[in-house]
């Protein structure tokens, strides 16, 4: 139980989305010019982060991996809050959706077991701890192919921040372009939950 309990502590300080309540209330027409502001402030910020603390070099650089992760997991989750309240669903907001529009892209194979989409609805199947625990295993891969990488591009440094950061635009943008799609959407949650694969 005590795992449990930590991994969600992990999760929710990672996200930073249960203290987080948006300023963002349902539009009365199509969100999507709102939503693309707001993606594409997040996505300068985040880029702006990642590239700053790309610069570092030497030892001192390896320091820098997880504050960077950290911060900008916590904008593209506030973002995705964000853009759920402009649909009107900031109360749906849950961290299988969270995982779905964070991760889609790097962990496709894992998160597509989330949800179903079946054409204008979308069905969340709640996960277990045990899921959780996996996806963040998994996410620790990422954040190994990461530090590798980021150490290959300090050998250029300026050039490894502008790679970073568009990296990292890239992925913001790609983050709430996946959350407006999904919260276009009916939502509805599925009773049985997911268990590790």
């Amino acid at each position: 139980m005590a795992m449990d309990n930590f991994t969600e502590r992990a999760f929710d300080l990672i996200t930073g989305i249960e203290a987080y309540n948006s300023p963002y209330a349902e539009t009365v027409g199509d969100p999507v010019e709102i939503a693309n502001e707001l993606a594409q402030a997040a996505a300068l910020k985040t880029a702006g982060i990642s590239a700053g603390l790309s610069l570092p070099t030497g030892l001192f650089s390896i320091f820098t991996i997880l504050p960077e992760l950290f911060m900008v997991y916590r904008i593209q989750g506030h973002l995705i809050k964000d853009i759920a309240s402009l649909y009107g669903k900031e109360a749906l907001v849950t961290k299988e959706l969270l995982i779905y529009c964070m991760f889609k892209q790097t962990s496709l194979h894992l998160v597509e077991r989330l949800l179903e989409d079946v054409g204008t609805k979308i069905i969340i199947r709640p996960t277990t701890i045990r899921f959780v625990e996996s996806l963040l295993q998994k996410l620790g891969m990422n954040l190994s192919k990461k530090l590798i990488r980021t150490q290959l591009l300090k050998w250029l440094p300026l050039l490894g921040a502008v790679l970073t950061g568009g990296l990292t635009y890239l992925d913001t943008k790609y983050v709430a372009a996946t959350a407006s799609g999904l919260f276009a959407k009916e939502i509805l949650i599925e009773s049985g939950e997911i268990e590790q694969a």
